[in-house]
């Protein structure tokens, strides 16, 4: 049986670096196995079909190999000489030989590697000197060979575009298990607005991240970035002290057909023009942009992050789009919904301004920055959660162009600090799941003339959150907090109410149905701040009317039910029932268009000063006790008495100059 030799590398590629690698080499025999001496040499030049060796490993040159009979191996190791000299990458052979006399062409086995080099950017293309054929050009290498004739331009002036992969081959400037590669075409960042366009139909151009391209126009191909070393064994090395910078610019148009892709394999790319995508985006990186971009209705965007920042930035929408990355906006940046919807089912960080008539998605979102603004017909809907940490404006205010927030049934809207939300005419907050102040010991505001209406819940966790727009409240009031209701509401009928404290005061609230609450309750205000629209509100709390002097009015028709406590200055006017089967110390209670002071047994209607004016033919029924237990004299008229209970003057003096029916004491 023959003997059969074999040449097996430990790798077959390798990373240059500056030091000293050795790669090994099992030479191993099969079938016959006796005694004998083979000799290994490494092999160079391009005589022989392999790169010249500039110092770049050791040659071994008739290495003897003694083998004894019946032995099946033996290693050669091969030292490579790293170094920090820009280079092409370079390919070798090691050979195993029956003679030292044999030429390179004439082996037992053969096996080949490739160095590649990590000390420059292959490409440097200064848009003042755009060379082909024999320039910096000539350093692109092809699956296919060479490159066809004419397939290089002469020789660009400056701005003249580069037609890369017309011809259908494939360019990479990034080989498999190599060190990513650079592409400049321009001295100097400034200079970038100078550069050409590079217009791509088909083929692959790999380039690493710190790339900066002046314009980029793709019908066809694939465009990637990659920011890292690759190891020999295929894995990625992002902190190699040669890998390229974390970012790439395509400063000038950047142009792309539904049939091209662009892949941020990582860092980010950064699109300062104005840009068109309508193809692939995909990668573990992120698409930055800093210029103008539309996502056609064809773009596919995977990419692990896509960014909208810079001042003045802008995003448009030609279709309905979906993104599951993570997206990131800042301040003083645009998202132009423009009639579609943008659902993001990622982590959002947003803090500029979303306009244009259609709807943002979120599912779980940062709204940061200083301002951020729902404008033009926008509809920002929370499908997920929202944590506001910043100031939200829903619409503008001159000229007007309304906005809407919708927070779904299921979803929560954070405000994480003290921060506040404008409502501008026409615009709305439509709540339907959990609106809740999380975070901050101040208050929180919406205000404005828009509408804010909740059917969901409303928690105050910390803190004060102020309602001074409109609308209407229903569903849950919750919380440790404090609600103070300022502006024009609705309580819809149903809503329960369990939060620490309640107050109404300012413009106007209104029962649509019997409300009942035994937190803190507060009511001020001389206008209509509590409106009962013929129901009841039924207080079992410790409640305070006129806490600020300046009244606590109650409409009617309808009926106030004290059952806990009850202190203040009492204003009503319309017909109300005022019912006290708990504690009520009255500074003053005045009746203005009829109604009744109903003290039931249970009830204690202390007159602390001030007097009870029963205008209006209103009436005072006490099956309790009326104690007068102030100073000074307080008057009761002019209205009916009918006692049942007790009247007590405890101290002071008690004037009663209406009608007195006394079946008590």
């Amino acid at each position: 049986m023959a003997t059969s030799y074999a040449i097996s590398p430990s790798r077959t590629t390798v990373v240059e670096a500056d030091g000293t690698i050795s790669v090994s080499f099992t030479v191993t025999r099969s079938g016959t196995l006796p005694a004998e001496t083979l000799y290994a040499s490494t092999v160079q030049g391009t005589a022989n079909g392999f790169s010249d060796n500039n110092l770049d490993l050791t040659d071994i040159i008739d290495q003897p190999l003694a083998f004894a009979a019946g032995e099946t191996s033996k290693i050669v190791t091969v030292q490579i000489i790293g170094d920090d000299i820009a280079e092409l990458d370079e390919r070798f052979g090691l050979v195993i030989q029956r003679h030292t006399s044999d030429a390179p062409s004439t082996f037992l086995a053969r096996a080949t590697f490739t160095v590649y080099d990590d000390d420059q950017p292959l490409l440097t293309v200064p848009h003042s000197d755009w060379k082909g054929g024999d320039g910096d050009w000539t350093q692109v290498s092809t699956k296919e060979g060479p490159p066809p004739t004419g397939w290089y331009p002469a020789v660009p002036s400056l701005g003249v575009d580069a037609f890369m992969g017309e011809h259908g081959i494939t360019v990479t400037y990034s080989l498999a298990g190599g060190a990513a590669r650079r592409l400049i075409m321009s001295d100097n960042a400034a200079s970038l607005a100078n550069a050409g366009t590079i217009v791509m139909s088909g083929g692959s151009l790999e380039l690493a991240t710190g790339s900066a391209i002046g314009g980029f126009t793709q019908t066809g191909g694939l465009l990637k970035f990659d920011n890292a070393v690759v190891r020999p064994d295929n894995s990625l090395d992002f902190d190699h002290p040669d890998s390229p910078g974390t970012a790439s610019t395509i400063a000038l148009a950047m142009n792309q057909g539904a049939a091209g892709t662009i892949e941020v394999a990582s860092g980010s790319l950064n699109l300062a023009g104005t840009s068109a995508l309508a193809g692939t985006i995909s990668g573990d990186g992120t698409l930055n942009v800093i210029g103008s971009a539309t996502l056609a209705s064809t773009a596919d965007v995977t990419v692990a992050g896509l960014s909208l920042s810079g001042t003045g930035a802008q995003l448009t929408l030609d279709g309905d789009r979906v993104y599951s990355g993570t997206f990131t906006q800042t301040a003083q940046t645009t998202i132009l919904l423009n009639g579609h919807t943008f659902t993001l089912t990622g982590q959002s960080a947003l803090g500029g301004a979303v306009g244009g008539a259609g709807t943002l998605k979120v599912s779980a979102a940062e709204l940061n920055g200083f301002t951020n603004v729902i404008y033009d017909g926008a509809v920002f809907e929370d499908t997920g959660v929202v944590n506001q940490n910043a100031q939200l404006e829903v619409g503008t205010g001159s000229p007007v162009t309304p906005g809407t927030v919708e927070i779904d049934a299921g979803a929560t809207w954070n405000l994480t600090a003290d921060v506040s939300i404008v409502l501008y005419d026409e615009s709305v907050i439509d709540n339907a799941g959990l609106l809740a102040k999380t975070g901050g010991t101040g208050t929180s505001v919406i205000s404005g003339p828009g509408t804010f209406d909740s059917t969901g819940t409303i928690a105050v966790e910390t803190g004060t959150l102020q309602l001074s727009s409109s609308g209407t409240l229903g569903g849950h009031l919750t919380g440790a907090g404090a609600l103070n209701v300022l502006g024009a509401y609705s309580l819809a009928a149903g809503t329960v109410a369990d939060i620490a404290m309640l107050r109404f005061g300012g413009v106007s609230v209104t029962l649509d149905g019997d409300f009942s609450y035994g937190g803190n309750f507060q009511l001020s205000g001389v206008v209509v701040p509590l409106d009962l629209n013929g129901h009841t509100a039924t207080l079992s709390g410790t409640s305070t009317f006129d806490p600020g002097g300046f009244g606590a009015y109650v409409k009617g028709p309808g009926t106030l039910d004290i059952t806990g406590t009850a202190t203040g200055r009492f204003l009503f006017g319309g017909s109300v029932e005022f019912d006290v089967a708990g504690t009520v110390a009255s500074s003053t209670t005045q009746f203005a268009g009829g109604g009744t002071l109903n003290i039931g047994q249970t009830g204690i209607f202390n007159i602390t000063g001030g007097d009870i004016l029963a205008g209006g033919a209103a009436e005072i029924d006490n099956a309790g006790l009326l104690e007068k237990t102030g100073a000074g004299t307080s008057t009761i008229s002019p209205g009916t008495v009918s006692n049942s209970g007790t009247i007590k003057a405890a101290a002071g003096v008690m004037v009663v100059n209406g009608a007195v029916a006394n079946d008590g004491c």
